[in-house]
C-alpha cells in the first residue's frame, strides 16, 4: 500500500515539474519576442533617421605621400552629390604654408555645379584635375597638413501632413490641444539638415487661437550649417562663425508663423529646437498641412593628409 502511494506521489511531482518547466520556457520565448520587437523597432527607427541625413562627399587623392621642394605635387578630388536636389558651391584646398614658399595659394577654390541624385545613384564630378602645386623651401619644413573644404547651398523643404486647429480649446477632443508629429507624419526632403520632430500646442488669446510649434532640427555631425549668403564669399574666414538661417513656416489656407528672431535661427549643434507661433481667427475645425522651408549653407572640412616636405638638397652628395 505504501509503495503504491509513493508511486502516485512521484508521478504527481513529475507532472508538476514538467508543467513548471514548460511555463518558464513559454515565458522566456514570450520575453524574447517582446524584447526582440523593441530592438527591431529601435534599429528600424535609427536606420530610417540616419538614412535621411546625407550630404555631399569629397574624396581627395594626392599624387604622392611625400612632397619634395621644387617638384610638382597634385591632388585629385571626386565630388559625390547624394542629395535629391541640384547644388552649387565651391571646393577648396589649404596648407597654411606662406605663399612665399609656394604650395597651395591662399584662398585656392574651384566653383562647382551638380545635378540632383536620381534613381541611378548620386551624381559625381571630378575637381582639381590637371592642377599641380610646387613648394620652394630652402630647408626641411617638417610636415605639411593639407585640408579640403566644401561649401554649398541646400534647402530643407516639406510639410507636416495634417495638422488640426479649432476655434475653442474645449471643442472636438479628436483635435488634440497638444500632439507630436514624427516619422510618417512628416514629409520632408533628406539632406545635411532635416526636420526630425514637431510638437504642437494650442492656446487662446482673446478672439484668436494661438498655435505654437516646437520644431526639432537635426544636422550631420561632421558638417557645419552656415549662413547661405556666405557660401561664395571671397573671404572664407568671414563666415566660419555665422550660423544664421532663414526659415519660413506656413499653415495652408490660414497664414504664416513667426519663428524665433524674425524668422532667423542659429544652428550651433547637431540638434536645435525652434519655436514658431501662429495666431489665427477661425469659426470651425480646420485640418491642413503646414509647410516648412529652410535655406542654408553647408561647410565641411576634412584632412587630405599630413606630408613630409623636404628641401631640394636632401639626399644629394
Amino acid at each position: 500500500m505504501k509503495e503504491r502511494l509513493l508511486t502516485v506521489f512521484l508521478v504527481i511531482m513529475l507532472v508538476l515539474i514538467l508543467l513548471v518547466l514548460g511555463g518558464c520556457q513559454g515565458f522566456g520565448e514570450q520575453t524574447k519576442k517582446f524584447s526582440g520587437g523593441l530592438s527591431g523597432f529601435g534599429k528600424k527607427a535609427d536606420s530610417e533617421f540616419s538614412s535621411r541625413l546625407i550630404g555631399v562627399e569629397l574624396k581627395t587623392i594626392p599624387t604622392s605621400k611625400e612632397i619634395r621642394s621644387g617638384e610638382s605635387f597634385g591632388i585629385t578630388g571626386l565630388l559625390k552629390n547624394n542629395l535629391e536636389q541640384p547644388i552649387e558651391g565651391r571646393a577648396c584646398l589649404s596648407d597654411k604654408v606662406s605663399d612665399n614658399f609656394g604650395g597651395i595659394p591662399s584662398g585656392y577654390c574651384e566653383d562647382f555645379s551638380m545635378d540632383a541624385a536620381d534613381e541611378t545613384g548620386p551624381q559625381q564630378l571630378e575637381i582639381f584635375k590637371n592642377t599641380l602645386f610646387v613648394y620652394e623651401v630652402p630647408f626641411d619644413f617638417s610636415d605639411v597638413n593639407i585640408k579640403s573644404q566644401i561649401f554649398y547651398n541646400a534647402l530643407t523643404k516639406g510639410k507636416i501632413k495634417n495638422v488640426c486647429i479649432k476655434p475653442s480649446l474645449l471643442d472636438n477632443e479628436e483635435c488634440a490641444n497638444e500632439e507630436t508629429f514624427s516619422g510618417s507624419a512628416l514629409d520632408f526632403s533628406s539632406g545635411p539638415l532635416i526636420v526630425s520632430k514637431v510638437k504642437k500646442e494650442l492656446s487662446k488669446q482673446q478672439n484668436e487661437m494661438v498655435m505654437r510649434l516646437f520644431i526639432t532640427l537635426r544636422s550631420l555631425s561632421d558638417v557645419e550649417i552656415i549662413n547661405p549668403d556666405f557660401v561664395n564669399s571671397a573671404d572664407l574666414e568671414e563666415f566660419i562663425k555665422d550660423n544664421t538661417l532663414g526659415i519660413k513656416v506656413n499653415y495652408a489656407g490660414l497664414g504664416e508663423f513667426v519663428c524665433d528672431m524674425d524668422n532667423k535661427v542659429k544652428i550651433t549643434k547637431t540638434s536645435t529646437d525652434i519655436e514658431c507661433i501662429g495666431k489665427f481667427s477661425l469659426g470651425e475645425i480646420i485640418e491642413s498641412p503646414i509647410s516648412i522651408v529652410i535655406d542654408y549653407g553647408v561647410k565641411e572640412t576634412k584632412d587630405v593628409g599630413t606630408f613630409s616636405l623636404s628641401s631640394k638638397n636632401e639626399g644629394t652628395i
